[in-house]
């Protein structure tokens, strides 16, 4: 997750330690790394990048910003096996499945975790990070919803 943090320090956002997700956007195959820095959410999309040339592909197609000025709105929803996430950010709906902790081991987010860990061994940052993560967002939803 290091090395998430640093590609997202290069373009100066501050990410919040502890956090970051996979995602999949809810009706495609596509997904993203979901962090929360200090004043924005970012998506990386893992379609534009790969472990070797990640620091190769334009920041433009890599990274979606969703200013928290800007959210309207974000709706989180348990199901068994994933949550929903759904977010309105400047009158755009963005609709995503997060994999719970509990199989993301067995499952594409355990997978895109472990391959982009920091160290040689493969560790799910995503299962570690899936708590912190959402509770952040479920704040972050409370604070759009009082505006």
């Amino acid at each position: 997750m290091r090395a998430i943090y640093e590609l997202l320090a290069s373009e100066s956002y501050i990410a919040i330690d502890g956090t970051g997700i996979i995602t999949k956007a809810e009706y495609s195959k596509t997904y993203y790394i979901l962090v929360p820095c200090i004043d924005e959410l970012v998506l990386i999309n893992l379609d534009e990048m790969t472990i070797l040339d990640s620091l190769d592909r334009s920041a433009e197609n890599l990274f979606k910003v969703l200013k928290y000025s800007d959210i309207e709105e974000i709706q989180l929803e348990k199901g068994i096996l994933d949550y929903k996430l759904n977010i309105t950010s400047d009158g755009e709906k963005y609709n995503f499945i997060v994999q719970d902790s509990a199989l993301s081991d067995f499952r594409m987010s355990g997978y895109y975790a472990g391959i982009l860990s920091d160290s040689l061994k493969m560790v799910n940052w995503h299962s570690t990070n899936i708590d912190r993560t959402i509770q952040f967002l479920k704040d972050i939803g409370d604070e759009s919803n009082e505006k």
